[in-house]
């Protein structure tokens, strides 16, 4: 068994038939999950002011085009355009639309709970 580190962030495990689904690891090619982009988050991350990564999944399932989830204003993840990004600040979640993490936000304060609504 070898484990590669491929060019797109991702681990082939070879010579793995099986994987136990308790390591949170995507195996299907189709999960919603893969066009998310995400920085580590709080408090893996000393800039960022929020939680990413479990935000990010339960947005994916809601299937949005060019979703990027940032912990800060740095957008390290996906530092491009992107349709719908998500940017930690004092630890609630800014909306900016059509544009990076460090541009004017549409909307600031935002919970979780706001995003799910907002984003539905």
């Amino acid at each position: 068994t070898a484990i590669r580190c491929t060019p797109w962030r991702l681990f082939l495990l070879e010579g793995v038939e099986e994987i136990d689904n308790a390591y949170d690891f995507i195996t299907d090619p189709n999960d919603p999950i893969l066009k998310v982009h995400a920085c580590p988050g709080a408090p893996a991350c000393a800039s960022a002011t929020v939680e990413t990564r479990a935000v990010a999944r339960l947005l994916a399932s809601k299937n949005l085009a060019g979703l990027h989830l940032s912990g800060c204003a740095k957008g390290c993840a996906h530092p491009h355009l992107s349709h719908t990004t998500l940017v930690g600040q004092n630890g609630a979640y800014n909306l900016v639309e059509g544009g990076h993490p460090w541009d004017q936000p549409n909307q600031q304060g935002l919970s979780a709970s706001d995003l799910q609504k907002l984003l539905d």
